[in-house]
């Protein structure tokens, strides 16, 4: 009997010793990985990030780093590290509550990183808002290898994650309904086109057609819904008065369009999105109607953004 639990004891030590890398200076755990090993990363609109490493009580301070980037087939994606994107470094917190482009310059700085980037202190993958190009970073499945180390060691964890990258934003302007439908009321279907119609300039023109006229409707038929109060919005009516901290620079109003002086992007700030929520009483379809969509242009230009509504 004691010749079995002796046995028993020496297997438990050794089950015990093969999961962790000890040594004077501390302990490197053998079961580093991220929560998930499989993600999808959504980009072009708004960052990615994978979640930080879960390191299993393993000394700190911690340093991560690439070690390699592969494709699915096992080719190399070394490429990616050359490719570089112009972002930003936060000193302070956003907040929806910033009015004035000058209000959020402060809390950030222009910098250069790589598309794919990680932070170094807590193992997270980072792929930027602001990457956008598709020939630069394709579409497609990555395998990154992760170079962890500590006091104790460091150790690389092969196939650490697999990223399936798949462009969220292929264009530089994106618009979307609203949550809960986008539509109310005698509207039944809603449709946005966006034309740049110059690659240079900082201008808005904002038309509204009812679906299938060329004919468009005075802009001065719709009023903005309040939302001044709600959680989450600060700036009162949503309508093109309201484009975020700054914008728009100066707004006209003429019976056919809306011209806005801009700065682009719209909203400053890469990474959100700009609701619109309008209403109408009578006069377009006959009863009250409401609709709502979010949307962002973020590169320069004279845009044009045509609001398409249906009564279906």
């Amino acid at each position: 009997m004691k010749k079995i639990l002796s046995i028993s004891f020496l297997l438990l030590i050794t089950v015990l010793y093969s999961c962790k890398k000890q040594d004077k200076n501390g302990f490197l755990s053998n079961n580093l990985k991220y929560t998930s090993a499989n993600q999808t990363a959504n980009i072009g609109l708004v960052l990615w990030s994978s979640g930080a490493m879960l390191t299993d009580e393993s000394t700190k301070p911690m340093e991560f780093s690439i070690a390699a980037i592969r494709k699915s087939d096992g080719s190399s994606a070394e490429f990616l590290r050359e490719v570089k994107v112009n972002t930003y470094s936060w000193t302070g917190i956003y907040s929806d509550g910033d009015t004035k482009m000058e209000e959020i310059d402060v809390k950030r700085t222009p910098v250069v990183r790589p598309a794919l980037d990680i932070n170094p202190v807590n193992g997270s993958l980072i792929i930027y808002p602001e990457v956008r190009d598709p020939l630069k970073f394709p579409e497609g499945n990555y395998v990154v290898d992760i170079l962890a180390k500590n006091p104790a060691g460091e150790v690389v964890l092969k196939n650490a994650i697999n990223i399936k990258v798949v462009y969220q934003l292929k264009n530089p302007a994106f618009w979307r309904l609203g949550s809960g439908g986008g539509v109310d009321g005698s509207v039944t279907s809603l449709d946005v086109k966006f034309t740049r119609l110059q690659p240079t300039g900082g201008k808005l023109i904002v038309r509204y057609f009812k679906k299938g006229s060329d004919v468009p409707i005075n802009p001065k038929e719709f009023y903005g819904f309040e939302y001044k109060g709600q959680a989450g919005f600060t700036d009162g009516f949503k309508d093109f008065r309201t484009l975020g901290a700054g914008n728009p620079l100066k707004m006209t109003t003429l019976t056919d369009r809306i011209e806005l002086d801009v700065k682009y992007p719209i909203p400053y700030v890469a990474g959100k999105l700009i609701r619109i929520d309008e209403l109408n009483d009578t006069s377009i379809f006959g009863s009250s109607m409401n609709y709502w969509l979010d949307f962002t242009i973020v590169e320069d230009g004279v845009w044009q953004m045509d609001i398409i509504l249906g009564n279906d």
